[in-house]
């Protein structure tokens, strides 16, 4: 008598045979590179390599850093620790975020970073105003004619723990929007991982028919083509994304099936929306699998619920800022503020030097003041506005590039179950052998 190999077996000697576990979990590792020993079933990865020391090491660091920052356009690089080529995590790039070379690295942000350009107009032309009030303090000291324009510096320091506490309160808000978008993109990514994870699951069962199978093929490059539009259209605005005419090419063909006059021409001239592909992804999904169970499908359904409340969240950071009166007083209380202290911090630093070598030579203390306090305050009020709306700066490419390739090898994988199960349905014979 022919004995099968158990099913269980056979589809995790496959899943090891196409993706080893150090394939599934790390980058492939260069033939020259040792691998110490580990357990089979642990995740294995190259070994960490310790943050340069040498001197050459330090100059390679710094200029990556500088690379960094003349490519960024909104926000400090990189927003996500991960490797674009690969799935696994950018261990070498954590080990370089805490290295204690970081103070001397990260300082050339100042410079050339992205906040610093963002802002370097802004704190340009504060420090020019600065200059004109200290020159004109200057000539009325020496001209008895010409008021003086000062004022007392007490207002300021009252001020400046409210201003202070206006600025952190306001980031540490963007913040939490910030954490909130980056805590439903990766919902939405995880949700429909989970639902092509559970079809492969299912349609590798004997079962399953031929045309189910074929289904669930489609049903995942479905998944893939409605998370691709929502990662660019949907969540970025990236109009002309080829995924949304796909889509609606497919949410037409599946009202075709209804043999309804005009159903694909009615679905085409719809107003895509992620409600409408999720409902035709449903519907599909009930209507091609007549095998399912009905524990399977209330499963898959709910990952899709899962999936739309992410995606109202997503909705509310995108239609409901920070409350505008708190942006906007937040900005005006602060330039009104700066546009000030001048006039304050003047008679301060007015006798600065007097009694020593520096006193008959122009002393540029309060442009230096005001050049050090300007680019303090309006940093923090313009990383709040890098961050308030999250989706604009997260790497939502590289989820559209992770979930295409698990997708890839979902499919492989399932061809080959599929196949094998197939091939190894046992005859009736084997179901009910003889006694021997």
């Amino acid at each position: 008598m022919v004995r099968l190999i158990a099913p269980p077996c056979l589809t995790l000697g496959l899943l090891l045979l196409l993706h080893p576990p150090s394939a599934a979990f790390s980058p492939p590792t260069p033939p020259h590179h040792h691998r110490t020993h580990r357990p089979p079933l642990r995740p294995s990865r190259p070994p960490r390599r310790p943050p340069p020391l040498a001197k050459a090491g330090h100059r390679l660091t710094i200029s990556e850093e500088l690379t960094l920052e003349r490519q960024a356009t909104l926000v400090e690089l990189p927003v996500m620790f991960s490797d674009e080529l690969e799935t696994s995590f950018d261990f070498e790039r954590w080990d370089s975020h805490r290295s204690p070379g970081r103070y001397g690295r990260l300082l050339f942000g100042v410079l050339f970073g992205v906040t610093t350009r963002r802002i370097g107009v802004t704190v340009a032309l504060l420090v020019v105003f600065s200059g004109f009030v200290q020159a004109y303090a200057s000539m009325a000291a020496g001209d008895s004619r010409m008021p003086e324009l000062q004022l007392p510096l007490t207002p300021f320091e009252l001020t400046a723990p409210v201003l202070g506490l206006l600025l952190v309160f306001r980031t540490n808000t963007a913040y939490d929007r910030f954490n909130t978008g980056s805590d439903a993109s990766w919902e939405v990514t995880g949700r429909l991982r989970s639902v092509m994870r559970q079809l492969v699951a299912w349609a590798g069962g004997p079962e399953v028919t031929a045309a189910e199978r074929a289904a669930v093929f489609e049903l995942i490059d479905g998944c893939c083509v409605l998370h691709a539009w929502l990662m660019s259209e949907y969540l970025r605005g990236e109009e002309g994304a080829a995924e949304g005419v796909e889509l609606l090419r497919g949410i037409g063909e599946v009202a075709a099936r209804g043999r309804q006059a005009g159903a694909r021409e009615a679905c085409d001239a719809m107003q895509l929306t992620p409600w409408l592909a999720l409902t035709a992804l449903s519907f599909e999904v009930n209507h091609r699998l007549p095998s399912l169970e009905v524990n399977q499908r209330i499963a898959i359904d709910a990952q899709l619920t899962s999936l739309t409340k992410a995606l109202g969240t997503c909705e509310k950071l995108l239609r409901t800022p920070i409350p505008l009166g708190y942006t906007r007083y937040s900005v005006r209380f602060l330039w009104i503020w700066l546009t000030l202290l001048p006039f304050a911090l003047v008679s301060t630093f007015g006798a600065f030097g007097v009694g020593t070598w520096w006193e008959d030579k122009p002393k540029p203390v309060l442009l230096t003041a005001m050049l050090f306090i300007g680019f303090i305050f309006l940093s923090i009020e313009d990383i709040a506005v890098q961050i308030e709306e999250p989706f604009a700066i997260l790497p939502l490419n590289l989820h559209r590039k992770w979930l295409d390739q698990e997708a890839n090898q979902l499919k492989t994988f399932l061809k080959f179950v599929g196949g094998t199960q197939e091939k190894g349905k046992p005859t009736k014979h084997d179901e009910h052998p003889s006694g021997a």
